[in-house]
């Protein structure tokens, strides 16, 4: 029996081929985006057709009002149905979306709005709140996209779940350290943070400012410390206390005599409350800074006010260290390897339970043929020209715009990664240590002294050591018969004087002419230091050898524990003495 022909027959002849009753195949309808099939009814301000309309209007005050509870949506319904349809870690295809809602529409759930609506309702809010994704050429050619860090750092100040637990200075944990915020680089080594707020005025670093005592002052940095007992409840201004925390200043203590103002060389510490009158106040007053500072002075501050001052146009500033996690991974839901780099970044300011939850973690960029290094470059050209600029955020916290000034803290990653991150040829070469160099050649280290020497420190490594030692490298490579330790160049340029039977070999000088050409042709029209590893020239303070954390997972757990554990396990195996192991470590 041929059932489809007898099925086929069945069709042209138009009889109901099913015993379950189905519309026939000529008016059965396929479900549409525009189409109203699971539209509802809505009040006159979010009738359909407006909301067919607003998304062609520039004016928001036009669609739905500002102050609207639903704002920016246009209902309830929309911004939940969104809620849903958006979830980062559970995508919804088209199709699963109309059954979703097909299936709302049928239980009798009110105000359930089409899917047409739905997707006009995100390009509204994409247009209103802008795309954050940028697109990048590497100078090899390579294309990727990378999510501007502006946008991203912004959000943080905007959200009232990461602006709530964040603190913006760094803290004096005396002799403890349980933040990323207590650490002595950002309370002495980095840039502090250039602004702090006392009874509504904002005070800046570097600049002249009178306490309450009527000296004068000019502060270098802020941080937070511990309230002493007898000032726990003096009711200070919020921006100035946190959590039983107050914020001090350190700087120099001035003093205006005839000759000038001098400024002591002695560091001190005051609380910020004790500041009184600012900066352009004291220049207000007729003759107050004609007389300058002394001689001696001047090579400890100016009186000049700080070029964030005019900036920030009256906003408070904010400095954000930035935590910058780099890797290679596998995207692939199957078990087959596709290897490709991500780059992902965290603000500081956060606690660290709070860094601990992916909710706080942001993609920057990720690709599958790009290098690590191209990734790295759009990052740190987006994080340094948006610390040239600063960012205008808002701050939800207190309401109002605040300017930020990104920084990068430290780099975070496993060793391989953070190797190459230093350009640094990993734990197989004779100089094994990104961070010093210790090390030797291989009969240096077998011997008496190497093998002590591996076990103390070396001089540490620094940017400017590492550049000049690439730029040297560089040079050599254009050189023929080169040293013994550049094997592979020297190997390259005896393979370009190798000649046919009968021919005359290549001259030396024509292999140096050749080995220019191919150097010139890949730079592709760029210099030297802008082919350099880019983390190597970073600013703000970030020294890529000392601030690439050890992982400690693969060092340590995954790496000495492991293969200890394992030749434990392989020698009671050995002497049959694995079930006697078991009992005693069961009974521990």
């Amino acid at each position: 029996l041929d059932l489809f022909a007898e099925l086929k027959a069945i069709i042209t002849s138009g009889d109901i081929p099913f015993s379950t009753p189905l519309a026939p195949i000529n008016d059965e309808q396929e479900l549409s985006d525009d189409s109203a099939d699971f539209g509802i009814e809505l009040p006159a301000l979010y009738s359909i057709t407006l909301l067919d309309d607003i998304y062609k209007r520039t004016n928001i005050k036009d669609t739905v009002l500002l102050d609207s509870p639903t704002y920016p949506w246009a209902s309830k319904a929309h911004f939940v149905t969104s809620l849903l349809f958006s979830s980062p870690r559970l995508l919804f295809s088209d199709a699963q979306k109309r059954a979703i809602l097909s299936w709302a529409q049928e239980l009798g759930a009110r105000d359930v709005p089409s899917l047409g609506a739905i997707k006009k309702s995100h390009r509204y809010l994409d247009n209103l709140i802008g795309d954050p994704t940028e697109k990048v050429t590497a100078r090899s050619g390579n294309i990727f996209y990378i999510n501007d860090v502006v946008k991203l750092i912004a959000k943080d100040y905007a959200n009232p779940l990461t602006h709530f637990v964040m603190q913006d200075y760094p803290e004096d944990g005396r002799e403890g350290m349980s933040q990323v915020f207590n650490s002595k680089k950002m309370l002495l080594d980095l840039p502090s943070p250039p602004a702090a707020r006392v009874d509504g005025m904002i005070y800046f670093t570097g600049e002249l400012l009178q306490d309450n005592s009527g000296g004068y002052f000019i502060p270098e940095r802020f941080f937070h410390a511990s309230l002493p007992v007898d000032l726990s409840d003096d009711g200070s201004d919020p921006c100035e206390q946190s959590d039983g925390k107050a914020l001090y200043a350190l700087g120099q203590v001035v003093e205006r005599t005839e000759a000038g103002f001098i400024i002591n060389e002695q560091r001190e510490i005051i609380p910020t409350s004790m500041f009184v009158q600012l900066y352009e106040e004291i220049t207000a007053t007729p003759g107050e800074l004609d007389c300058g500072l002394t001689p001696s002075s001047g090579k400890y501050a100016s009186l000049s006010p700080n070029s964030l001052h005019a900036k920030s146009n009256g906003r408070m500033v904010h400095t954000v260290p930035l935590i910058i996690f780099m890797d290679d991974v596998s995207g692939n839901v199957s078990k087959q390897w596709n290897k490709h780099h991500a780059i992902y970044m965290s603000n500081a300011n956060l606690p660290r339970e709070m860094l601990e939850k992916g909710f706080f973690v942001r993609f920057v960029t990720s690709s599958p043929h790009a290098a690590p290094m191209e990734l790295m470059r759009a990052m740190k050209e987006s994080i340094c020209n948006t610390a040239k600029s600063g960012i205008i955020a808002w701050d939800c916290k207190y309401n109002e715009e605040v300017l930020l000034i990104p920084y990068t803290l430290f780099l975070a990653g496993d060793n391989p990664m953070q190797a190459e991150e230093c350009s640094h040829a990993g734990l197989n070469c004779n100089y094994y240590c990104r961070t010093c160099d210790i090390g030797g050649t291989k009969e240096y280290k077998v011997s008496g002294d190497g093998y002590t020497s591996l076990f103390a420190s070396g001089n540490l490594r620094t940017p400017e050591n590492t550049i000049a030692e690439v730029r040297k490298q560089f040079k050599i490579t254009l050189k023929s018969g080169a040293d013994q330790e550049l094997s592979i160049i020297d190997w390259y340029s005896k393979k370009l004087q190798k000649c046919a039977a009968g021919t005359q070999a290549m001259p030396e000088a024509k292999v140096t002419a050749v080995l220019e050409k191919e150097f010139v042709e890949l730079l592709q029209g760029h210099k030297l230091d802008d082919a350099i590893n880019p983390l190597l020239g970073m600013e703000a303070g970030l020294n890529i050898h000392m601030d690439t954390p050890t992982e400690i997972l693969h060092t340590i757990l995954l790496g000495i524990v492991k293969y200890f554990w394992g030749q434990t396990v392989f020698l009671l195996d050995k002497a049959k003495l694995m079930g006697i192991f078991q009992v005693r470590l069961e009974s521990v």
